[in-house]
C-alpha cells in the first residue's frame, strides 16, 4: 500500500502522513483532517499543500505533486 505526505505550504515544517489505496483516497483522510475539501484538479490559484507518494522502491522517481482546495 502506498505511502502519502501531505506538506503544508504556508506552514514550513507541518507535514501530515497516511497510508491509502490511492491519490484520491489520501486526500480524502487529509480533507478530513484539516476539515478541508482537497483535490489535484487546478483551481486556479497556487496550490496550498504538495502531495509526496511513496512506493515500493526509490523515492526519488515520485515527485510532489500540487494540491489544491476545493473553493465553495
Amino acid at each position: 500500500m502506498p505511502y502519502y505526505n501531505l506538506a503544508v505550504v504556508n506552514e514550513p515544517g507541518r507535514i501530515l502522513s497516511t497510508a491509502a489505496k490511492d491519490r484520491v483516497e489520501a486526500l480524502a483522510i487529509f480533507g478530513q483532517e484539516l476539515g478541508k475539501r482537497l483535490t489535484l484538479d487546478d483551481q486556479g490559484m497556487t496550490a496550498a499543500y504538495l502531495l509526496d507518494e511513496w512506493q515500493n522502491g526509490p523515492h526519488w522517481i515520485n515527485p510532489t505533486i500540487p494540491v489544491f482546495e476545493i473553493s465553495s
